[in-house]
């Protein structure tokens, strides 16, 4: 039996197939760059759902290509994974933490990039959840040290990332 490749191949040289293949082509790329956001994201088919306030068959269908989305649905999903629109439509993927100069980034977005709880990501940054639920829901903005984390953080998640963990399990 011939592989998956070898059918693709020998498929592909029909005209009436290619054309087919290409005109989908488009659409198989799209269901691709969704995939890798959510993946990326480390979220699941629901919780990606909450965030958007919808349906995980919704999420479903989507990633199927089995919806025709409006440019705010794809907007809105890049955005719950933690990036702008543009990671979707054939330009660089940028992470929407990245903020204007002196501007402070999306805590939420800051916080999953780190794969934080937020019980978790108060602790690391000395605050109370209710300060950081407030952050993230927009009631207020943080200041001094815990800004300028977030903006180190929009920019080099990893780094950060070591560093929290390095504070929170220092070596003998």
């Amino acid at each position: 039996m011939s592989s998956l490749k070898q059918l693709k191949h020998r498929a592909l040289k029909q005209g009436k197939v290619r054309r087919e293949y290409e005109a989908l082509a488009q659409e198989f790329e799209l269901i691709h760059k969704l995939l890798s956001l959510r993946s990326k994201a480390g979220l699941t088919q629901a919780q990606l759902a909450a965030r958007m306030g919808t349906q995980k068959s919704n999420i479903s269908r989507l990633e199927r290509g089995k919806s025709n989305p409006s440019l705010k649905t794809l907007s809105n999903y890049a955005k719950a994974c933690g990036y702008e629109v543009s990671a979707l439509l054939n330009q660089p993927a940028l992470p929407s933490t990245h903020p204007q100069a002196g501007a402070t980034p999306d805590v939420r977005t800051v916080r999953n990039l780190l794969h934080y709880t937020q019980e978790e990501f108060a602790m690391a940054l000395g605050e109370s959840t209710h300060t950081l639920q407030h952050w993230e829901q927009g009631h207020c903005q943080p200041e001094g040290a815990a800004k300028s984390l977030l903006i180190v953080a929009a920019h080099s998640p990893e780094v950060v990332r070591s560093a929290l963990q390095e504070a929170k399990n220092p070596n003998p």
